[in-house]
């Protein structure tokens, strides 16, 4: 009865919907008088991680626009903050800096109370929220990485003061006329051209509603888009079965920061592709903090430089089958010999990318095997994080390790029809109970066996005081258990 009563609360615990860190209205100062906004941060959020400010559209409200833009569920799993402003009496200040600087006085707090990255800020809005973004992007820029106006632009005629070359994103229904769709293809235009983007631009049907008008190759890296969505009146909407408007904007934002020439080129049919094949490309990756590097790589299309000791990347890996997996490190030892450190659902291990010898004056590409790890069916993270700094990662692979077949949970019991194995921490003692004699081998991460014992039929105790303090396999045929001393 106590272990069924365990059972049900923690089945209870695994599907309840995780807590955010903060879900809730905030007061913010600004202009001498107190503004409201609704801030999200998803739990977990680490520092340094990007901003994006949602603005709703004239005559509505915060909650709204949450409701409609769902920006919280891109921010759940790829790790970002969501401001949803207030405007004073439902409207915005399309002409004065009232509300421009509510928006600088939000990233303030943001930067104040949760350490944002100040250069992976973005703007979008809908409707005259979207008349807001423009006029941000022509008194502001430089405080800003990217911009997502939708459904809005300046009716009283475009201008183009923006003080810096800008990405923006912008998405439109085509039968809209509350803001008439056919003014917005020339204030695209404009911006390409005050971008200095190519200005013939690459027009692709992205959906079955959705036609992309792209414009490339502008000034520090900056390119501008319209989507046109058919079918479409003056609405925000994510239709999940044909195109998603907030998860269009986060795929062009998140390549974005404002300082000129730092973009991430992220092709996500390489990414789906590579995975395939357990390939996992760390520009693929939402949930970074390093700077992306243009030297060679052998998988995808980039690799990203962890720089600082406290830059890192975390990579999602799906699995449908659990078990051991090898995971293996592509880098670029462009910098030299350096190590890292590789995190498999909270278990490490050190590796060195590189050799001793490597000339920094060139490129040189390698891989590196890490160890085998236990994956759990579902979602597992891999985070690196450089020992010292600059170190070149290009991407995790992972393998099915085929000598373990059957894995057991850190520290717990694992049985088949032959035999029993249990750890006991406390007593920092093994327990096997088999029906025949066998060889038991303790294993560490990196696939070296630190340990053999025979074992004989029925009971056996061992204590491991030869083995040190780590994280190991504990083997015996076809059983596997993973021990932490």
């Amino acid at each position: 009865m106590k272990n069924l009563l365990l059972h049900i609360i923690l089945l209870l615990v695994c599907t309840t919907t995780m807590a955010a860190k903060y879900n809730q209205v905030t007061r913010i100062q600004t202009g001498g008088k107190w503004r409201e906004a609704f801030v999200y941060v998803p739990d977990g959020l680490t520092e340094n991680r990007p901003l994006v400010i949602a603005a709703h559209g004239m005559g509505d409200n915060m909650e709204n626009m949450k409701t409609a833009s769902q920006w919280n569920l891109i921010a759940d799993t790829a790790k970002f903050a969501v401001v949803y402003p207030q405007g004073d009496g439902n409207q915005w200040d399309i002409n004065g800096m009232t509300d421009i600087n509510f928006m600088l006085d939000i990233i303030k707090k943001m930067s104040s109370e949760y350490n944002i990255d100040e250069s992976r800020v973005y703007m979008t809005g809908f409707s005259m929220g979207g008349m807001l973004t423009y006029h941000i992007i022509n008194n502001v820029a430089d405080k800003f990485a990217a911009f997502g106006p939708i459904s809005g632009y300046n009716l009283w005629g475009a201008n183009f003061n923006c003080s810096r070359p800008v990405p923006i994103c912008h998405i439109h229904g085509q039968e809209d006329s509350f803001v008439d769709y056919n003014g917005v293809p020339a204030i695209i235009k404009g911006f390409a051209k005050k971008d200095n983007c190519n200005l013939t631009p690459e027009v692709t049907q992205v959906s079955n509603s959705c036609t992309k008008t792209h414009y490339k190759n502008g000034d520090c890296g900056t390119e501008v888009i319209l989507y046109s969505v058919k079918n479409r009146w003056h609405e925000y909407k994510n239709d999940y079965d044909d195109f998603q408007t907030s998860k269009a904007l986060w795929d062009f934002f998140r390549k974005y920061s404002n300082k000129c020439g730092e973009t991430q080129e992220i092709n996500d049919t390489l990414c789906e592709e590579s995975a395939k094949k357990n390939i996992y490309e760390v520009e693929c990756s939402s949930d970074y903090v390093a700077s992306h590097e243009t030297v060679l790589q052998m998988s995808g299309t980039g690799v990203l430089n962890l720089k600082e000791a406290t830059d890192y990347v975390n990579i999602n890996i799906p699995l449908e089958e659990k078990g051991a997996y090898k995971v293996y490190v592509g880098y670029n030892s462009i910098y030299g010999f350096k190590e890292i450190d590789c995190i498999v659902n909270g278990e490490s291990n050190t590796i060195e990318l590189g050799n001793t010898s490597d000339d920094k004056s060139e490129d040189k590409q390698g891989e590196t095997l890490v160890g085998s790890f236990l994956f759990s069916e579902g979602d597992n993270e891999v985070r690196l994080t450089p020992i010292w700094t600059w170190a070149v990662v290009d991407y995790v692979r992972i393998e099915k390790d085929g000598e373990y077949s059957s894995i057991g949970s850190n520290n717990v019991s694992l049985f088949d029809d032959e035999a029993i194995i249990y750890y006991s921490q406390a007593e920092d003692k093994l327990y096997v109970n088999t029906k025949k004699e066998g060889t038991l081998r303790i294993i560490d991460l990196n696939g070296t066996i630190v340990d053999t014992i025979q074992i004989i039929p029925n009971k056996n105790e061992i204590q491991l005081k030869r083995v040190p303090k780590g994280v190991y396999l504990v083997c015996l045929d076809n059983l596997t258990v993973k021990i932490t001393r």
